[in-house]
């Protein structure tokens, strides 16, 4: 039985349409899941990427720390600026084996 810790987001890619320039598009939730057997330190959730100041980490769950075979939440909302495609990525940053795990808006 492995200790090591691995997590996953879900989902991977959020999108939005037809939000007007100043308006809020409806808020999306992306999962992060610790599938392994001890505990992670979560150090950040952040926005980064072409567009961040576009998208909003509205609330979230997560802590500093979760436990093995739990989650939490980050709740995103789109309020674009400018008209266009807008981008943007999510990165959770923790003790996992995999960090930084990744979600994608758009």
């Amino acid at each position: 039985m492995s200790c090591l810790a691995a997590a996953t987001v879900s989902p991977t890619s959020l999108s939005w349409v037809s939000v007007v320039v100043g308006g809020r598009g409806a808020q999306k939730v992306v999962t992060l899941t610790n599938s392994g057997t001890t505990a992670i330190t979560i150090s950040s959730i952040a926005l980064s990427g072409a567009n961040p100041g576009d998208f909003v980490i509205f609330s979230k769950t997560c802590g500093t720390s979760l436990a093995a075979a739990a989650s939490c939440t980050a709740n995103i909302l789109f309020a674009p600026t400018v008209t266009g495609a807008r981008t943007a990525t999510l990165s959770f940053t923790d003790t996992a084996t995999n960090s930084p795990q990744i979600g994608r808006a758009h």
